[in-house]
């Protein structure tokens, strides 16, 4: 065949032959152009990405989450960590056990006899769906779901909705949807939620988030019903309230003046409507709030004497802090684990108190390259927003100043402060990136330089905190370097414009890499629970107490307390909860908020250190004061291993074993309410030698006033009373004589005692319950006055004749 003589057409005409030719090739009615099958354009990844963004961000969001938790969210371990994290296992999975227990007398109690000798509690909540939803399923699953449940609830709750939370939070600030998928995901799996999780801290973040969502609701589409259900959702902590109140005020300052400049008029107005949404958000809880109120400012950190206000130590509020802080605070920008994992951490603090900046690599560079974006006027309100959060790591004196002295950590308020305002910048800076396609080169080499020299700096040692030794793992460092060079390569193509869409999504499928990666280090690596061991043993609590306990329900149904030789629970830490998860009344308990007249009375019997904070958590009851005991009920001791001392002392009878437990009973004890006729001042009490002290509970009634019997006839204690060496004899008699008259209880419950009391003489009326404001006392149809009595219990003076 001949060869047919093309034609060349004219380089303009190639370009139009090429769009016209397949066009000829179709049905002449057909004017569609063909689908370019041959992969996905640029355009066509962001028209996908802009239609189901929220379902492609909560399908990261699982599969992040899958990556990274997988033995947790298959149930092959349990959330329960056996090393520093066990305060779960000691603190929070009692609670929620004796919680279960309550639920029997009502869906809100507002006292428990489990916690420490007696204390104010609610067991139920108030306008929070959320927490609605665990109490249902705690009500109707039980310890079940307390132990299955517990990261399941973690996952929802802290990462999945939180997460999706953030999105629509930047999403109402303006952000583009690409970076605020970003910060989505930055938010979902920040550091100090995944690390705090392990201490039920999991939670923070999603508040947090909410609250700022409510104000940008509020701020800039004028939706206000938001904003009163984020004050009520934080109003049950009045602490809590108080530190996201304060971020969002400085927020606030910060974005108003980002978007409407010094408008003071305009300032001053919307501040009063956000004073009256939350006022009326304040209100909305206010059944849960007072009970909650009432534990925290009646707790010795609060109102008692160790309690501390915001002036303490105001000559060292100034002071820049130590080095050791310093770089545990610069190195856990890179990694919650970059010094160590758990209880191998090697920082400044502690694995949880020490600072947890963590929000992700990428945010970093892009945090970074705010500086160079903000342009104009704005750029200095945005750098006293940026400082101020700067001096709360520089100057301790500061921080726990805003903190009112609570505690020298980070935890809580400056773990959501710092690390939220590095997400914020950061897809503050990758929204202006994307949107004008420009960033500082420069600036990003400069910022993997300073990255890098952070890393490998050969910081100074500090023997109270790091051992010989370099504390960094240089294995994780690595890594850590390898992401931050593939990171700084890949921004710089960010903004090409053959390349900068599928540079885009790379960098978010390795950002999620890098989440997963960093979460799973955070939780996988350290000592949990199995589920099979821990349906076994439940964490060290199915250890025979439990068996001992309803032997002793089922032969004696009256009210008493029992104390413990030994401890159950088999974390790293022993418990002092264990009467509220093996259902008992006990007098040890360990809680951030003890009871302070409990408190009180542990100080002045000096069983704990007066005046030293951490002993007031950590109060370890009456053991081994057998006469404050039997003041307090006590009726049984158990022992284990042959370890019951008390047997041996002579003051209890060992009555039978069961399933390893020594089961003894005291040979003298006293009821819940028992009578005095005898009292003596606290001013002489304190006159009294550390060994007169036990033997005089048993004598006497120690008052705080004269005022408080002034209207009876009593007989008045004498110093001189008191015997050289206090014998059996002694308290054989004495033990006699208060069980004399003794209140016949008649029903009782956490929240409500009845009873009866017949009495030939006035005399005190003593109940081992706390003094709190909350309980009152009504006999014969007539509410009478309580007053604290024996230091820290409550007490009434009866006159002769029979009383209900």
């Amino acid at each position: 065949m001949s060869k047919k003589k093309k034609y060349k057409l004219p380089k303009q005409k190639q370009a139009v032959q090429k769009i016209i030719e397949p066009v000829k090739q179709q049905e002449p009615k057909n004017n569609k152009p063909q689908e370019d099958r041959s992969g996905f354009s640029a355009e066509q990844i962001n028209k996908f990405f802009n239609k189901y963004t929220i379902g492609i961000l909560a399908a990261f969001i699982i599969l992040i989450g899958l990556a990274a938790f997988w033995d947790f969210l298959a149930l092959n371990r349990t959330y329960i960590f056996k090393d520093i994290g066990s305060d779960v296992i000691n603190g929070t999975y009692p609670a929620w056990i004796q919680r279960i227990n309550l639920m029997t007398e009502g869906l809100v109690t507002r006292w428990s006899f489990y916690v420490g000798m007696g204390q104010s509690y609610v067991s139920g909540y108030a306008l929070n769906p959320l927490s609605y939803i665990n109490l249902l399923l705690t009500s109707t699953l039980g310890e079940k779901y307390v132990v299955y449940g517990n990261f399941h609830n973690f996952f929802v709750q802290g990462i999945f909705i939180t997460g999706l939370l953030a999105y629509a939070l930047f999403r109402t600030v303006n952000f583009n949807k690409y970076s605020s998928v970003f910060g989505a995901l930055a938010i979902a799996f920040i550091g100090y939620s995944v690390l705090g999780s392990a201490w039920a801290h999991g939670f923070r973040f999603l508040y947090g988030i909410f609250y700022l969502f409510a104000f940008e609701q509020f701020f800039m589409k004028k939706r206000w019903y938001f904003f009163p259900f984020a004050v009520a959702f934080l109003s049950g902590n009045p602490f809590f309230l108080y530190l996201y109140t304060l971020f969002v005020l400085l927020y606030f300052i910060m974005r108003f003046y980002d978007v409407h400049g010094a408008d003071l008029t305009k300032f001053v107005k919307l501040s009063l409507q956000l004073i009256g949404l939350g006022t009326i958000g304040f209100f909305m809880n206010a059944v849960n709030m007072i009970s909650s109120y009432l534990t925290i400012f009646q707790s010795p950190r609060v109102g008692g004497n160790v309690s501390n206000s915001a002036g303490k130590n105001i000559e060292n509020i100034f002071e820049i802090t130590n080095y050791s802080e310093i770089q545990t605070a610069v190195l856990r920008f890179f990694s919650n684990d970059i010094l160590g994992n758990g209880t191998n951490f090697k920082g400044w603090s502690n694995y949880l108190e020490a600072p947890v900046f963590y929000a992700g690599l990428l945010t970093l560079f892009l945090f970074i390259q705010a500086f160079v974006l903000i342009k104009g006027n704005k750029k200095y309100v945005h750098a006293a927003f940026i400082g101020f959060m700067a001096l709360l790591v520089l100057i301790p004196g500061f921080r726990q100043a805003i903190q009112f002295n609570v505690g020298n950590y980070y935890k809580v308020a400056i773990d959501f402060f710092i690390p939220f305002t590095l997400v914020f910048y950061a897809v503050y800076s990758l929204h202006l990136i994307t949107e004008n396609k420009k960033i500082n080169i420069p600036l990003l080499a400069g910022s993997l330089a300073l990255f890098l020299f952070a890393l490998y700096f050969d910081y100074p040692r500090n023997p109270a905190f790091n051992p010989v030794g370099n504390p960094i793992d240089t294995s994780l460092r690595f890594v850590l370097t390898v992401f931050l060079v593939i990171y700084a390569v890949s921004v710089a193509f960010i903004t090409n414009k053959k390349y900068g869409t599928y540079v885009q999504y790379a960098l978010l499928l390795l950002f999620g890499i890098e989440l997963a990666y960093a979460s799973n280090i955070t939780t996988s690596e350290r000592k949990t629970f199995g589920y099979i061991e821990f349906k076994a043993t439940r964490g060290g609590y199915n250890d025979g107490t439990t068996n001992a306990v309803k032997y002793l329900k089922s032969i004696d149904p009256n009210f008493y307390r029992i104390d413990k030789e030994y401890k159950s629970a088999t974390g790293m830490h022993g418990s002092l909860n264990d009467a509220q998860a093996q259902g008992y009344f006990g007098t040890s308990c360990y809680s951030s908020f003890n009871q302070n007249n409990y408190i009180r009375f542990l100080e002045e019997t000096q069983i704990i250190q007066k005046g030293r904070e951490s002993a007031t958590r950590w109060a370890p009851g009456l053991y081994g004061r057998p006469l404050l005991e039997t003041m307090s009920s006590v009726k049984y001791v158990f022992g284990k291993n042959g370890q019951y001392s008390y047997t041996k002392s002579g003051y209890t009878d060992s009555i039978t074993n069961i399933s390893g437990v020594i089961v003894q009973k005291m040979k003298r004890s006293l009821p819940l309410g028992f009578t005095y006729n005898k009292f003596l001042t606290f001013t002489e009490f304190k006159k009294l030698q550390r060994k007169h002290i036990d033997p005089v509970f048993l004598q006497a009634c120690v008052i705080d006033t004269i005022s408080d019997v002034a209207d009876f006839t009593l007989e008045q204690y004498q110093l001189s009373d008191t015997t050289a060496a206090y014998t059996f004899a002694d308290y054989n008699q004495d033990t006699d004589i208060l069980n004399q008259d003794t209140l016949q209880i008649n029903k009782f419950s956490n929240r409500k005692i009845e009873g009866e009391i017949s009495l030939e003489t006035p005399k005190i009326l003593f109940f081992s319950i706390p003094f709190d404001i909350g309980w009152e006392v009504i006999v014969n149809g007539k509410k009478q006055e309580l007053f604290r009595a024996n230091i820290g219990f409550t007490g009434l003076v009866l006159p002769a004749g029979n009383h209900s």
